[in-house]
């Protein structure tokens, strides 16, 4: 007498396995196992968060912001090999469903290894300064400020800023 399992029973879960593999992969579980990977850092690019924020300043003709944004990783966003001053070419900021200013003097590079602090890239967990200005004719003073901040590699995040 034979015990274990039969040739047609070890095919059939084959199958099976195989099946549920190919959905994860191109059918309605796509999303759940591109999420699960990103998470474990083996795709995906780098996540960006906003960690606070506000009004830093007002002049006649602009608002001037900042927002506290961090690289969660697990991959670089931006160009190492690229200066500071290449920054507000690749970030842009919106306030209010306009666009706002980018400049490099705006921006402070916080990261535990300051000879990383110089160029244009944004490492894991560094966090930034975020410093841009906003016209007022665009953007009028307000009591709240709804914040989009899209960087390179396609990565974005997002912050409202209440005043008062």
């Amino acid at each position: 007498m034979r015990i274990g399992l039969s040739r047609v029973a070890v095919e059939g879960l084959i199958l099976l396995i195989a099946l549920l593999i190919i959905m994860m992969l191109f059918g309605p579980g796509k999303g759940l196992t591109r999420a699960a990977a990103s998470r474990l850092g083996l795709i995906g690019s780098a996540h960006l968060q906003a960690m606070g924020g506000g009004v830093a300043g007002e002049s006649a003709t602009s608002t001037y912001f900042v927002v506290f944004i961090r690289n969660l990783g697990p991959n670089t966003i931006g160009d190492p090999n690229q200066d500071s001053s290449e920054i507000p070419n690749d970030w842009q900021v919106v306030v209010n469903g306009a666009p706002c200013v980018v400049r490099a003097s705006y921006i402070r590079q916080h990261n535990t290894d300051p000879s990383l602090e110089n160029n244009a890239a944004m490492e894991p967990y560094e966090i930034w300064e975020f410093g841009f200005r906003c016209p007022k004719d665009s953007v009028p003073p307000a009591q709240e400020y709804r914040v989009s901040i899209y960087g390179p590699n396609g990565v974005r995040t997002y912050y409202t800023i209440r005043e008062g």
